[in-house]
């Protein structure tokens, strides 16, 4: 499957999904719904965790600029 640009309805630029990515949905759509909610709490906790080290990236980066300065 080719990559496309798509707009969804707030007009943002999203990737058209890969055949890998179909069949993640796919598999996870098998799952007892416990083991959903499992897969999903992680998946939630993975991007907290990406969300905190992103800002912790920019204050690192602001506070090599100072020290520059």
């Amino acid at each position: 499957m080719r990559e496309r640009e798509l707009k969804n309805e707030e007009n943002t630029v999203v990737k058209q999904l890969t055949v890998a990515d179909q069949q993640l949905i796919a598999d996870f759509h098998l799952l007892p719904k416990d083991d959903q909610k499992l897969v999903t709490a992680y998946m939630q906790g993975l991007l907290k965790a990406a969300t905190v080290l992103g800002a912790e990236d920019v204050l690192d980066d602001q506070t090599e600029v100072a020290a520059q300065e």
